[in-house]
């Protein structure tokens, strides 16, 4: 049985709104970024293995210097500002853990990126490159409320318009997905 969109926020889930797109100059994007008074937090060095399941998509994000986590999320593919539904789970034994659901589940994909991270506000904003996809933004604004929907809605508007991002930029499509669709 699914979780859907409506137990997800009776629940009181985490949910973010979220935007992805090409992005061929990740430094000018974050000169833009930090101009607005976005705040550079790092850079992080990910693997994010994707497990085969029914519904939503399962990852184990592997991150250097950090625990690692089971991230469960729902989010549908359209090039639009989107709700991301999602449960976060700590992950003692990363490797113990791949292997049972490897074994279980089947590896779909894995995603290699390096990721600088900035913040704006509530927005965090992801300046990706990923191994054998290039180079990507992402902004992803964390909502509570109905309220803060309709604020996040506005922000990322804003934010996409100051740092530039064209329309033909903006993408549907996971990481993963994009992964996948090479060996098509």
């Amino acid at each position: 049985m699914g979780v859907s969109d409506m137990e997800l926020s009776q629940k009181r889930k985490r949910c973010n709104i979220e935007w992805k797109a090409r992005c061929s100059d990740l430094e000018n994007v974050q000169s833009r970024a930090i101009k607005i008074g976005a705040e550079f937090r790092g850079i992080l060095q990910q693997r994010d293995t994707y497990f085969t399941v029914a519904t939503g998509r399962l990852k184990l994000r592997e991150t250097e210097q950090e625990p690692a986590q089971l991230v469960w999320y729902k989010r549908s593919n359209e090039s639009v500002a989107r709700p991301s539904h999602y449960i976060l789970v700590p992950v003692d034994d990363a490797s113990l853990l791949k292997m049972a659901l490897e074994a279980s589940l089947g590896i779909r994909a894995v995603v290699e990126k390096e990721r600088r991270l900035l913040m704006y506000r509530n927005v965090r904003i992801h300046l990706d490159r990923v191994v054998n996809l290039g180079t990507f933004l992402e902004l992803e604004a964390v909502v509570l409320t109905d309220k803060d929907h309709m604020e996040a809605h506005g922000m990322l508007s804003d934010l996409r318009r100051s740092l530039k991002i064209e329309e033909s930029d903006l993408l549907p499509l996971s990481y993963s997905e994009m992964i996948l669709s090479l060996s098509e």
